[in-house]
């Protein structure tokens, strides 16, 4: 089946950015740590799972290294996270590919290619060890991995339902971006946050809003909130839209993890 448009999605920073291909899904990569000091002990690789197909690591036409895997399950993939096992930077084990803002989630029969980003490592060896599904069901025994998804999908569900909250209280789209850039950049963050691109100006950050909730956990995430704030100011969101996403980010948030135990029978 040839492979489709998407978005590139990296989730330690909630970033979004539009695929510069037309012929295949372009997904950001998530490294995840597995930690790495003294007295640790990484886990064993998961055995593969037969419903992902994964091809080596190579370099696409603009030289980047990809690695490019099929959905041979007969159900749509919501992310796909890999083990890998032959790291060769310290702490890096695992890998996530998520799509849930991607146009479409990963059909079955249906290629993507998962971007490597600067970790230029033609040795890394990806074995699929974990998918999640559009039925919210998941496969594989990485716990990691998925408290790892669920945590995103729930932090970015958050951002969501932030902005919409904030919405109601303002129907101006650019008071409503600054009101969210604000709360992407709090002032223990220091700043963290690049100011919102605007028309003829660049502002700095505001100050947080007095809406702006205590920090609790979970947190919304700060990066989809500075994405939402910026795609306001651009023209590329708007509240409907805004809606939208935090009922799809709410509603594939509620994937289960299996405890120690079933992890391993």
């Amino acid at each position: 089946m040839k492979k489709k448009i998407a978005l590139a999605v990296v989730l330690l920073w909630g970033g979004v950015a539009q695929s510069q291909e037309k012929e295949h899904i372009d997904v950001g990569m998530t490294m995840l740590g597995g930690g790495g000091g003294m007295g640790y002990e990484h886990p064993k690789p998961s055995a593969p799972l037969a419903s992902v197909t994964v091809l080596p690591v190579h370099k696409d036409k603009y030289g980047r290294y990809v690695v490019s895997f099929t959905n041979n399950s007969n159900l749509d993939m919501t992310a796909v996270g890999f083990d890998i096992p032959d790291r060769n930077i310290e702490g890096m084990s695992w890998a996530v590919g998520e799509f849930i803002d991607a146009p479409e989630f990963l059909h079955p029969g249906a290629t993507a290619d998962l971007f490597l980003g600067g970790q230029e490592k033609e040795s890394y060896n990806l074995i699929p060890s974990v998918v999640v599904y559009a039925d919210l069901s998941t496969e594989g025994t990485n716990k990691d991995v998925l408290t790892h998804i669920r945590a995103h999908r729930e932090s970015t569900a958050l951002a969501y339902e932030r902005a919409v909250e904030l919405a109601a209280t303002t129907s101006d789209p650019e008071k409503l971006a600054d009101k969210l850039q604000a709360e992407s950049d709090p002032p223990q963050q220091g700043h963290g946050m690049p100011p919102l691109i605007k028309k003829n100006k660049t502002e700095m950050p505001a100050e947080p809003s007095p809406e702006a909730k205590s920090p609790a956990h979970p947190m919304p995430d700060l990066g989809t909130l500075h994405q939402i704030a910026q795609d306001l100011v651009d023209g590329r969101t708007s509240v409907e839209e805004i809606k939208k996403q935090a009922e799809k980010w709410r509603t594939h948030s509620k994937i289960s993890v299996p405890d120690r135990e079933q992890e391993h029978k």
